[in-house]
């Protein structure tokens, strides 16, 4: 008797394992269903994706543009049957945003914070609407350039190229900074410059960069950069208006001095880089009881007597 009790509980151990090993057997299928579903699911998301970035809504239908937002509410469900669902319901896209919050929790789904995401498209395409309109910050000369430009420099040790761009009508479209250089010298990037200018289609530009030791006259460096960045600008019909020179607490404007003109212009080329080369030891050597500031002063008077000169001689 009590072997037939052993041999019976043996047999119990035998089919108790059968269905433990069929068990994990079916949950491991079901985990690779799984992980396979997943899969399927990332690399459609993020052929979708890249279709945006190529063709932005332009090539998408109704249900693949709301799958599209799905996407970042939903990050792991199946996207385009709840699209669908929703679209069957309201009937467009608008139709959906405009559903309220209660009713779109209604579809399966659709939890209340991407209810919230829905709400929000409607909302943030009439700030979007509101804000283009308005009137954008506009440069008119030196002085409301450098209200927008000197907060840049602010605290810089070393040197550092700021661009702005602007539209046909002088409204600032980018202020930044493009490049960061040593205290001595800075490089100037322009094949980036030009890169910034088309992503934004702009129409006009300034440039400026900082002095660190406060003498804001540009040297022979800064002049040929200027004259680089100004034929690279003009392949792209963007106009170089200015190019300001910060050294805290002055600036210098090679537009407002004139010599901006006569170094683009090339039957105008009145002061060559070799010119401010030449004269750079002669300002040095002079000895003034005003010291730095009398040295400026006096490489100002030089620019602004060579813009003179070059004036009588139109005359």
């Amino acid at each position: 008797m009590l072997s037939m009790f052993y041999q019976f509980i043996r047999k119990g151990e035998v089919i108790l394992s059968e269905i433990h090993e069929e068990t994990e057997s079916s949950q491991t299928k079901h985990k690779k269903t799984k992980t396979k579903e997943r899969s399927v699911h990332q690399g459609h998301r993020e052929r979708v994706k890249q279709r945006f970035l190529k063709h932005n809504l332009d090539v998408f239908e109704e249900h693949q543009i709301l799958e599209l937002l799905l996407f970042y509410g939903l990050p792991r469900a199946d996207t385009n049957p709840i699209a669908h669902e929703l679209l069957d319901r309201f009937g467009t896209i608008s139709g959906v945003c405009d559903a309220p919050i209660e009713e779109l929790t209604r579809t399966k789904g659709i939890t209340q914070n991407v209810a919230i995401l829905l709400k929000l498209i409607p909302q943030l395409s009439r700030h979007y609407i509101n804000t283009q309109t308005s009137d954008k910050e506009r440069i008119y000369d030196t002085n409301s350039a450098m209200r927008i430009i000197s907060p840049q420099f602010i605290g810089r040790k070393n040197e550092m190229v700021v661009l702005v761009l602007m539209d046909s009508k002088n409204r600032v479209l980018y202020c930044g900074i493009v490049t960061e250089g040593n205290v001595n010298t800075v490089p100037l990037y322009i094949r980036k410059i030009i890169t910034l200018a088309a992503t934004y289609n702009a129409a006009e530009a300034i440039i400026a960069h900082n002095h660190p030791s406060g003498n804001v006259m540009p040297s022979p460096g800064d002049i040929i950069a200027t004259r680089k960045l100004n034929a690279a600008m003009e392949t792209i019909d963007v106009h170089l208006q200015d190019h300001i020179i910060f050294g805290y607490p002055d600036y210098l404007s090679m537009k407002d001095c004139g010599l901006l003109a006569h170094i683009l212009k090339p039957e105008n080329q009145v002061i060559q880089a070799e010119e401010v080369e030449q004269c750079n030891p002669k300002i040095i050597k002079m000895k003034t009881p005003f010291g730095k500031g009398q040295m400026k002063s006096t490489r100002l008077a030089f620019y602004e007597s060579k813009r003179k000169q070059h004036k009588n001689k139109q005359d």
